[in-house]
């Protein structure tokens, strides 16, 4: 490829202290069954502790691969700086620990060349078949691509390890939301913008990746509370656009029990017992980390409260201070009784309410540790 020459697929790997599986992953973009001069790769250091350098170069002898380093912002904005980048037609994603399948951009190509106006993503398999935690973490991923998925032609979720898209409509939708600081949910947001914005969404069995995270107990469960959290930080985003509503997705777990059998199926008798024990865990983690994520906003939403009350006191008395010096006051034309009721109620501002209006108690002076 030459330096003027725009390639057609810009892919972008975030990546962040994994070299090995970013040597792995590199390997299989390298082994891609199509043309070197018509994608380029762009690694996205997010804040490694080791700068990848070593392990970027020996592939870049083979494909163009751009290095970029930044400090640790987590890997939705990663992507993002990745995507300022691209000079590709189309953007793909795929992450540090996966192996794309040799026919993956084809696949990917194909669908996009017949119709660009589209978001096009394919299956994620499990490539560590001895790994209880991961298997049932991907167990969990096949139900929910069952679900949301089911009809190919109009999807509506995709993981961030597959997806590509026309790196224009990608600009135009605002990319990925950076202020979810964790992989987790960020792909959700994504595909509800897209298709909020009246965009479509394929699924593309053929376009495969193979994914390889190596998972302990600690870090299932850690890795499930932040899909809870991210969980939460999406619907209230939702419900902020007006994109869908909390309990349609509550259709989702309804069915769980039906959409879990097929890939359970699969599994042997001693992998099932395992695995529908940490079903088990999944579902309790992921509702902690839902419902903390929710206490966490409200306490917020109370201190935030509180402080636009204790400002709105202050500033009420520095007015009436001014006042009194230069001769006036804002409650001369009231009673003794109005003027204490009237001093003792700070006003605030209520969203889609009337304008100012009178709050007659701040909720966090009842409970002083929300402070």
């Amino acid at each position: 490829m030459t330096a003027y020459s725009k390639p057609t697929f810009s892919i972008i790997v975030p990546t962040r202290g994994r070299p090995v599986q970013l040597a792995a992953c590199l390997d299989a973009l390298c082994r891609l069954d199509f043309s070197s001069d018509q994608f380029e790769t762009i690694i996205v250091d997010d804040g490694s502790p080791i700068p990848m350098d070593d392990i970027v170069r020996p592939f870049a002898n083979v494909n163009r691969i751009v290095l970029l380093r930044t400090p640790h912002a987590g890997p939705a904005a990663a992507r993002n700086i990745g995507a300022k980048e691209a000079r590709g037609r189309f953007i793909a994603f795929t992450d540090d620990d996966c192996r794309v399948a040799s026919v993956w951009l084809k696949a990917l190509s194909a669908r996009l060349e017949r119709d660009a106006n589209q978001m096009v993503g394919g299956p994620i398999i499990n490539s560590l078949v001895n790994n209880h935690y991961a298997i049932t973490s991907h167990v969990i991923l096949d139900s929910v691509y069952a679900y949301y998925n089911r009809r190919p032609e109009s999807a509506s979720f995709f993981a961030s390890n597959n997806m590509a898209m026309p790196t224009a409509l990608f600009e135009a939708i605002g990319g990925f939301d950076a202020s979810f600081p964790r992989a987790a949910a960020e792909d959700r947001d994504f595909c509800d913008r897209w298709r909020h914005a009246g965009q479509r969404m394929t699924y593309a069995p053929e376009a495969v990746v193979y994914h390889g995270h190596d998972l302990t107990f600690r870090s299932f469960v850690r890795q499930h509370f932040n899909y809870g959290s991210g969980a939460w930080q999406y619907h209230v985003r939702r419900g902020h656009r007006k994109s869908g509503r909390l309990r349609n997705d509550l259709y989702f777990h309804n069915q769980l029990p039906h959409l879990l059998l097929p890939s359970l199926s699969k599994l042997k008798p001693r992998q099932k017992v395992v695995v529908g024990g940490l079903l088990a865990v999944w579902q309790a983690a992921n509702a902690a980390g839902f419902f903390w994520q929710a206490l966490g906003s409200l306490k917020s939403t109370r201190r935030f409260r509180h402080d636009f009350h204790r400002e709105g006191q202050l500033k009420s008395e520095s007015a009436v201070a001014s006042n009194g010096a230069n001769g006036t006051n804002r409650f001369d034309n009231h009673s003794p009784e109005r003027i204490r009721a009237l001093a003792s109620t700070p006003k605030i501002y209520r969203p889609g309410k009337d304008p100012i209006s009178n709050c007659p108690a701040c909720p966090c002076a009842e409970n002083p540790q929300d402070r």
